[in-house]
């Protein structure tokens, strides 16, 4: 009898973090997503953000280091109500989700995780509606592997 109640507390330990996992995937769309366009049409089902130069993305042409990838970002949109960044040949490509506050200057400096060289793609929502740029940075050591 102890090794039945063993067996279900074991199996409950198992099963309890993958539904965690689930659940998380579940409240923040886009983040389960395998391909960058999964991600996008999760995250904005049936539109398609428009070219702008007015994002602007400066990041070093080859980084030597995918671990810690410097970027810069800047929208020079009016009312950013978000920005987002995708990295295309990502695990996970979807990166982050900022939110911006009413009078918030979408300006953003960051360090990302690349796993190889791949198009980082910067996504601002506004109240005209999406508008992206997208910058090629190359990487010479991936950073998302296994040690």
């Amino acid at each position: 009898m102890r090794r039945r109640s063993l067996l279900k507390l074991l199996l409950c330990m198992c099963w309890v973090p993958a539904w965690r996992k689930a659940a998380a995937a579940a409240r923040r769309p886009g983040f389960a997503a395998a391909t960058q366009e999964q991600a996008l049409a999760e995250l904005y089902p049936g539109v398609a953000p428009r070219m702008t130069p007015k994002i602007r993305i400066e990041a070093f042409d080859l980084t030597e280091d995918g671990a810690l990838v410097p970027l810069k970002i800047h929208a020079g949109l009016p009312r950013v109500r978000a920005l987002t960044i995708l990295v295309r040949d990502n695990p996970s490509p979807l990166l982050a989700v900022h939110r911006l506050g009413e009078g918030v200057e979408p300006l953003l400096e960051l360090r990302i995780k690349m796993a190889q060289s791949s198009p980082v793609t910067v996504i601002a929502e506004t109240e005209q509606g999406l508008f992206m740029n997208r910058r090629v940075v190359k990487v010479a050591v991936g950073g998302c592997g296994d040690p």
